[in-house]
């Protein structure tokens, strides 16, 4: 991976819009060595299909996170990440 590209955003920031259409052209994306994170549950990355709301809550002061919720640490966050990186060889850039 040569380059990893993380949009932060507040409300209104388009946020939900980037990661629907990097959704709707994973595929294509993948082809030009764009890869999209998804495949790490309960670490990294939510299960849920549009977000990465762990990752976000792990970077926040523990105000901002949902009291329900366990999130890994930020270290272990960006070693998932890197581990995933280097199952992905082929992509050089990383969303």
């Amino acid at each position: 991976m040569n380059k990893l590209i993380i949009h932060i955003g507040t409300s209104k920031t388009a946020t939900s819009t980037l990661q629907v259409f990097f959704r709707q052209e994973r595929e294509q994306l993948r082809q030009l060595g764009v890869h999209l994170p998804v495949d790490v549950s309960g670490g990294a990355f939510s299960t849920q299909p549009l977000s990465h709301h762990n990752f976000a809550w792990a970077i926040s002061d523990e105000a901002h996170r949902p009291a329900d919720r366990t999130v890994a640490p930020i270290a272990t966050q960006i070693q998932q990440l890197s581990d995933e990186a280097e199952r992905n060889p082929d992509c050089h850039t990383f969303i």
